[in-house]
């Protein structure tokens, strides 16, 4: 492999890895900020307790691609998942404990995003990850 070819090669997977960094720590900064626990659990590239970000973005992406689901009610089934938490979506991994998201809540069926939007940007942040 010529030096050239093997200087893009290493050029290409910092690039990469650099992008993953600072998505991971993007949200980071705003799930501390918040008290939001996201990040105790998943990471954008690699599974930790719970599935990748960007495992969870392709999943529901080909939800919303084969006309399974809206993207409309795949968020709401999204944001019932981090505020309620939910088991076996992901074979054996540990259970998603409940999470509070500010401002946000459930009435019956409904989802109320918050006031600053927060659950919005996370949820549009995953789900960006599979185009990404």
């Amino acid at each position: 492999m010529s030096l050239i070819l093997k200087f893009i090669l290493l050029l290409s997977l910092y690039t990469v890895t650099t992008q993953a960094s600072t998505l991971d720590e993007k949200l980071s900064q705003l799930t501390t900020e918040k008290s939001y626990l996201c990040m105790n659990c998943h990471r954008t590239e690699e599974a930790l307790v719970g599935p990748s970000f960007r495992k969870i973005s392709e999943k529901y992406n080909k939800i919303i691609a084969e006309g399974k689901l809206s993207r409309e009610n795949v968020e709401k089934k999204l944001a019932q998942a981090v505020l309620k938490g939910q088991i076996g979506q992901w074979g054996e991994i540990i259970a998603m404990p409940p999470n509070a998201v500010q401002g946000v809540s459930l009435q019956g069926y409904t989802l109320k995003l918050d006031r600053d939007g927060d659950m919005k940007k996370i949820l549009d942040w995953i789900l960006a990850l599979a185009s990404r």
